[in-house]
């Protein structure tokens, strides 16, 4: 699991539908835009990007292409045609472990308010800032920041509740005074969180 989101455009939904045995990849592909058979795409594509080293960069990068693609390809040949590449590759199982995947690389599908306004493309291209700017418009009381030693904490306070949560466990600490509840890093790799009394 990562700190770190990258927002596909494409719904929940949508990937069910194309888990269901009784959809043709074609026909459903044919009916949604470049971006959206570009997720399918990047999905069917997880299982040989988990584990590099960089790999929601990887797949951010991977999705930009295709999506660029996409719109070249919409562009200078018959309609269709993008979709139809990517329904010929289509393997159901293929893509129901590129599902599995996607929280632990870090991957988050759209909801349609998101999907419809399409803040994701800048002229049609992917815009690199959008997972970014998208986490902070769905959760603007999360903040971020580096430590001296250069690790990173993410920290959301809501109603006097203050959560910090780092790799590997948590940190909770309460101030009486405050009444402010913070979680902090098990001293014990095998524990994931402990309470601070």
């Amino acid at each position: 699991m990562t700190d770190q989101f990258l927002f596909i455009p494409l719904l929940a939904s949508q990937a069910d539908i194309l888990v269901d045995q009784n959809s043709s990849a074609l026909q459903v592909l044919d009916q949604w835009d470049v971006s959206q058979v570009a997720s399918v795409a990047v999905i069917l594509n997880l299982p040989s990007i988990v584990g590099k080293a960089g790999s929601i960069m990887l797949v951010e990068k991977t999705l930009a292409e295709l999506i660029s693609v996409g719109t070249e390809l919409s562009q200078s040949h018959p309609q269709g045609t993008f979709s139809k590449l990517i329904a010929g590759r289509f393997k159901r199982d293929l893509f129901e472990s590129g599902l599995a995947l996607m929280p632990r690389l870090g991957l988050r599908f759209l909801d349609k308010e998101s999907l419809e306004a399409k803040e994701f493309l800048k002229g049609g291209h992917w815009d690199f800032n959008f997972s970014a700017t998208h986490t902070q418009l769905i959760d603007p009381l999360k903040h971020s920041f580096e430590t001296q030693t250069g690790k990173v904490i993410s920290a959301i306070c809501i109603l006097g509740l203050e959560v910090i949560h780092s790799d590997p466990g948590f940190e909770v600490r309460s101030n009486a005074a405050s009444g402010w509840i913070s979680l902090f890093s098990a001293a014990s790799p095998e524990s994931n969180i402990g309470w601070v009394l």
